[in-house]
């Protein structure tokens, strides 16, 4: 099988099925489609925390779907470990090659970043979150979608850079629209940058695998 014909026609599926999802069109759980498109595609693409990650955020689409948003919440961070792990795993293959080294302004730079996320979630959006498991849950996943995407940026790649950002942008609009206050055009922004995350960080990963076999 040509691989880079497959991770292609994936692309190009996974466009269109997003497209699907913002047309006026009652089709039970279409919001799932891409990502099992992702995960389906995965199988020959993918290494195993990837395929584990997409599995895991398919589970999360499912439950948003159904509008479970602890089950929801918990699946997709599960899904940020297996990403964590991913890209760890990176780190250290690296290192054994002797790769180029992190300077030290970029971790200083993605550092600081990071933990004005986190500031800024604890401040501006936890505190609106029923008290509880939901809060709880949420103060754990923000620290978790952090984590990932310090890791995604610690690899100084644009696509999983970019990635990860639109995934915790995403998430943020979820959160501030469901727990603060109502946001315009909410949906468009959840899932677009959702979408486009994903595949970022699918057809990076996909590059990353091919060039390592």
């Amino acid at each position: 099988m040509d691989k880079k014909k497959l991770l292609l026609g994936t692309i190009v599926v996974f466009t269109l099925l997003a497209v699907l999802y913002f047309l006026p069109l009652e089709i039970p759980f279409k919001k799932c489609f891409p990502l099992a498109v992702l995960l389906a595609a995965g199988c020959v693409l993918q290494s195993w925390p990837i395929l584990l990650a997409l599995l895991f955020s398919l589970v999360g689409d499912v439950m948003g779907d159904l509008h479970q948003f602890v089950p929801q919440m918990g699946s997709f961070a599960v899904a940020h470990l297996f990403y964590v792990g991913y890209f760890l795993g990176l780190a250290l293959k690296n290192k054994r090659a002797h790769g180029p080294q992190v300077k030290g302004w970029w971790f200083g730079v993605v550092s600081a970043f990071t933990v004005a996320v986190v500031f800024l979630a604890m401040e501006k959006i936890v505190p609106f979150a029923p008290e509880g498991v939901v809060r709880t849950g949420m103060t754990v996943y923000a620290c978790l979608i952090a984590v990932m995407m310090w890791c995604a940026l610690m690899q100084r790649d644009w696509m999983w850079g970019l990635g990860a950002v639109l995934f915790v942008f995403s998430d943020c609009v979820l959160a501030v629209n469901k727990f603060v206050q109502p946001l315009p055009d909410e949906r468009f922004w959840i899932m677009a940058t959702y979408y486009a995350a994903q595949l970022l960080i699918f057809t990076r990963c996909a590059s990353e695998r091919d060039a390592a076999l």
